[in-house]
């Protein structure tokens, strides 16, 4: 614009030196107005929301979130929350977060490790016993957690075994026997008898609250006579908590 009011029709100018005539400077200045003010009009009017929000330092993972009106901060937002957002349903969402839904499973499947009904199991069969030595007939090893464990140990002698004394128990020392209650079956008879080739079962249950790792030990011992006896067993744990 002050080029072109500079370059105007002056009187008593030469006709040569004269680079506007002063219409069509007028014409210019006119359609510069025009334009500046299309170009204003079309502008966003000053809004307080969006000059709080302009003046936020952004950053990646970062959720823009109102303290107040017209008052932002930022919080972290991890790729795991975003994960969780743009789940459509709550089956999706609950896949996301390694949940259980309310129904049971019909598929099927079985619990992953850590959820709640995760199982574990350990067995081993025709384990020789020496009387009257404990002996493990097998181990499970066990993660933190809430435990139900189940253990089942089947003596089988010879036919002509003599038996007076069968026991079984949950231990946490490898052949080494467990008194405490609820962690020990056994069964004594006052006389020794030929249990014959049919064997006895002993069994138990017992719930572990565990804040580290352990490992179970099933034990067997009998006290036996004239022939020989072997154990086979079986340990089970479900997690449910």
């Amino acid at each position: 614009m002050a080029k072109l009011i500079l370059n105007y029709d002056r009187p008593g100018d030469d006709d040569a030196g004269k680079t506007e005539s002063f219409d069509t400077l007028i014409r210019k200045v006119d359609q510069m107005f025009e334009e500046l003010y299309t170009l204003v009009g079309g502008k966003q009017a000053s809004d307080a929301t969006l000059t709080a929000l302009a003046a936020l330092t952004t950053a990646a993972n970062k959720l823009i979130y109102a303290t107040g009106v017209d008052t932002f901060t930022t919080t972290d937002l991890s790729a795991f929350i975003r994960g969780l957002l743009d789940d459509a349903d709550a089956a999706t969402a609950l896949a996301t977060l390694g949940a259980f839904p309310n129904t049971g499973v019909v598929d099927g499947s079985v619990a992953a490790t850590g959820k709640v009904g995760e199982i574990l199991t350990a067995s081993a069969t025709s384990v020789s016993l020496t009387s009257p030595t404990p002996k493990t007939i097998t181990s499970l090893a066990l993660t933190a957690g809430c435990w139900d464990v189940e253990w089942l140990t089947y003596f089988a002698p010879n036919a002509a075994t003599t038996v007076s004394v069968i026991e079984a128990c949950l231990s946490d020392t490898d052949n080494t026997l467990n008194t405490t209650l609820g962690e020990f079956v056994a069964s004594s008879y006052p006389t020794s008898f030929v249990m014959g080739a049919n064997g006895t079962v002993l069994q138990g249950r017992r719930r572990l609250n565990l804040s580290a790792g352990a490992t179970k030990y099933l034990v067997a011992m009998s006290t036996f006579a004239t022939n020989t006896m072997s154990a086979n067993g079986i340990i089970t744990a479900k997690r449910v908590r």
